[in-house]
């Protein structure tokens, strides 16, 4: 029973691609606080990239909630955009924005769950993140990735 499980999951991989299996995929914009290139810039800020996050939230029209911190570790904080739930459902397909920010490093998330061909729109929001930060001459660099299919041993 097992070994038919595996082949039926392999065969529908192999002839759908696992471009149309459902699953967290991701683009992610690091910068690193020293990587400054404009001399009007001077620093990117929490500030300044808390105003980044905001605006392109705004464009996107998603609420933004933060910052949040844990007292572990209270030298980073969050904040995180997404479409909220709707009678306790949350909704699909819909486009999820971060900012993580610590000493060293501000990074910039947009992530989707769905197929490949939803990944677009993800890239579509980090292109917002990427054009602010181009604005303020700041360097940047640009990871795209896709959760693992399948959990476990």
């Amino acid at each position: 029973m097992k070994a038919a499980l595996i082949t039926t999951a392999a065969l529908v991989l192999l002839t759908a691609g696992c471009g149309t299996y459902r699953t967290g995929r991701w683009v992610v914009v690091e910068t690193h606080r020293a990587q400054i290139v404009s001399p009007l810039a001077g620093d990117l800020s929490d500030a300044l990239a808390m105003e980044m996050f905001r605006n392109v939230a705004d464009k996107l029209v998603l609420p933004v909630e933060g910052p949040i911190q844990d007292p572990r570790t209270p030298q980073m904080f969050e904040y995180v955009a997404e479409t909220p739930a709707v009678g306790g459902v949350w909704p699909t397909n819909t486009v999820w924005l971060t900012l993580m920010a610590n000493k060293r490093d501000v990074i910039f998330g947009s992530r989707i769950h769905g197929i490949k061909d939803d990944l677009g729109r993800a890239e579509r929001a980090a292109t917002l993140f990427t054009q602010a930060l181009d604005q303020h001459g700041v360097r940047y660099r640009v990871r795209k990735g896709s959760d693992p299919l399948f959990w476990g041993p």
